[in-house]
């Protein structure tokens, strides 16, 4: 092949762009080289599309070469805002449950201990599932590190801090659920010194909540989302139910058909859901899984 086409290859009569990235960016991406199929056999051909390739490819490393540096300290700064996060979470899923006369702290106790040997089980075998592998992306992106490679170690390490993020914060909350007060400060040493500080706003607080038909009716889709409704099931309610709040809404605060009307104005029957302290990728992919079991086929 001529000097010119140093990336142009060529198998059987095919013509392939091959380069090799950058050392400094092959943490970064999902290989450490480019071997992309031209799909021609003409080499005039190839070397146009060899030049487009060459240009996107060189984009792309720059791009890469801008992005922070994934350095094991940055990893631990960004799964310790994770951690403080989650643990928030979970305490505000302790102020729900105890204000919920139908919920049990018992079976939700029971659910939380099993799902965090569900865990321990992951990260021992360095498993990462599906909804830790989601907040390890949003963690990086929203941080400025964009879409890094889950291949990549810096990924996997992110992943695993996470897990242990969430078996950190559930065994928080289930002492929390028991009264074990001695038991509410974090032991794993990632995540010495962290304290959360404010309790959640009380829903009687002036402002706090949307008491307006329309602010239930929000609240209510939300909820279900993460519970039960699929994504196409959750624009159609969301839909009507947005019809309804606008033809019979009221700025006034509507009445509560439950006897504690403390949780975002829902009735008790929308808020009777077990499994609060799963995250809401767990909690999404748990309805999906109930409503294709129940749909009737076609």
């Amino acid at each position: 092949m001529a000097p010119r086409d140093p990336y142009l290859t060529r198998r059987g009569n095919t013509f392939y762009f091959r380069r090799a990235f950058p050392a400094a960016v092959v943490g970064r991406v999902t290989r450490k080289e480019l071997n992309l199929s031209l799909r021609t056999a003409s080499l005039a051909t190839a070397r146009k599309r060899c030049r487009v390739v060459a240009n996107v490819f060189e984009s792309a490393v720059k791009q890469a070469e801008r992005m922070p540096e994934l350095t094991r300290d940055t990893i631990h700064g960004l799964v310790r805002t994770y951690f403080q996060r989650e643990w928030e979470r979970m305490n505000e899923r302790v102020w729900m449950i105890s204000d919920d006369p139908v919920a049990d702290p018992a079976d939700e106790l029971k659910g939380a201990e099993d799902f965090i040997k569900e865990l321990q089980g992951n990260f021992g075998s360095h498993s990462i599932d599906n909804s830790t592998r989601i907040d390890a992306s949003q963690l990086l992106q929203e941080s400025g590190f964009g879409k890094v490679a889950p291949a990549s170690e810096g990924f996997e390490e992110v992943a695993l801090g996470v897990l242990r993020a969430r078996i950190e914060a559930l065994r928080i909350f289930t002492a929390n659920l028991q009264g074990k007060t001695n038991e509410l400060a974090p032991k794993d040493p990632l995540f010495d010194g962290i304290v959360v500080t404010g309790m959640p706003a009380l829903p009687d607080d002036e402002g706090s909540v949307d008491r307006t038909l329309a602010g239930m009716v929000a609240d209510y889709c939300d909820f279900k989302i993460g519970a039960d409704w699929a994504e196409r099931t959750a624009k159609e309610y969301r839909r009507g139910l947005n019809m309804f709040a606008d033809f019979a809404g009221s700025p006034s605060r509507p009445e509560v058909t439950s006897s504690s009307s403390k949780t975002r104005g829902l009735s008790t029957s929308a808020r009777a859901r077990p499994n609060r302290w799963r995250s809401p990728v767990d909690r999404r992919e748990i309805g999906q899984s109930a409503h294709s079991a129940t749909s009737p086929r076609r």
